[in-house]
């Protein structure tokens, strides 16, 4: 059975991370896979391990995997960037 954690033990589990960060992170769509039961968030140890391993570079140059929820506020943002700049 895998172990759950809520925000701030989720945090920790990721090496200090605040629980502004976990919530950031969810609410973008680029954080470890969540439960939501009832009102509350639950992290599997496996989606936090998963997530960190997804996120591990080699270099500061090689980017992140993007998630289909960063990608589509990318391109929303690269949209209306050209949409300004034809005004």
């Amino acid at each position: 059975m895998a172990t759950l954690l809520n925000e701030i033990a989720a945090g920790q589990y990721l090496g200090g991370m605040s629980r502004s960060f976990m919530r950031q992170r969810r609410c973008a769509g680029t954080g470890p896979q969540f439960l939501k039961i009832g009102k509350s968030v639950r992290y599997s140890t496996e989606a936090l391990d998963t997530w960190l391993e997804q996120n591990t570079r080699w270099n500061t140059i090689t980017l992140p995997r993007m998630g289909n929820a960063e990608v589509a506020v990318k391109s929303e943002f690269a949209k209306s960037s050209k949409l300004r700049a034809t005004r």
